[in-house]
C-alpha cells in the first residue's frame, strides 16, 4: 500500500497490543449483514522479532506487552517475538488480525491463558 494509505489507517486504528475491538466489531457487523453466517477459523501465528529495547521519552519500547491483559505475573523484558491472532473465513479470501501481543520466548501454557482470556 501506499505511504498515505498507511498514514490514514494509523489514525483510525488503535495500534496497542491486545485484541482489537474494531476487530470484533467488524466481524458482529459481517454475521449481521451476511445472509449466511461466516465460518471462520482462528489462526494463530509467532513471528520472530529484533530485541531492541528504547526509551521514546516518557516509556521503553520494544518489550514484552499483552495489551490489557495481565502481564503473568513477570516483568517486562525485550520482547522476542509478536504473538498473532487472526480470523480466517473458509469460503472468503481475507484474513482479519484481531489481536497481537510482544512475548519473549512464552510457554504453550501461556499461549493458552492468552487463548482462554
Amino acid at each position: 500500500p501506499d505511504e498515505s494509505t498507511i498514514r490514514q489507517w494509523c489514525t483510525r486504528v488503535d495500534g496497542s497490543a491486545g485484541f482489537t475491538k474494531q476487530s470484533f466489531d467488524f466481524l458482529e457487523k459481517l454475521s449481521k449483514d451476511s445472509p449466511y453466517q461466516p465460518v471462520v477459523s482462528l489462526v494463530l501465528d509467532e513471528m520472530a522479532l529484533h530485541q531492541h529495547l528504547q526509551f521514546s521519552g516518557h516509556d521503553f519500547v520494544g518489550s514484552t506487552d499483552f495489551g490489557e491483559l495481565d502481564n503473568f505475573g513477570g516483568r517486562p523484558q525485550a520482547a522476542k517475538e509478536v504473538l498473532c491472532f487472526m480470523v480466517v473465513p473458509y469460503s472468503a479470501s481475507w484474513k482479519l488480525p484481531v489481536g497481537f501481543f510482544f512475548v519473549a520466548g512464552l510457554s504453550a501454557a501461556g499461549k493458552k491463558n492468552v487463548m482462554i482470556l
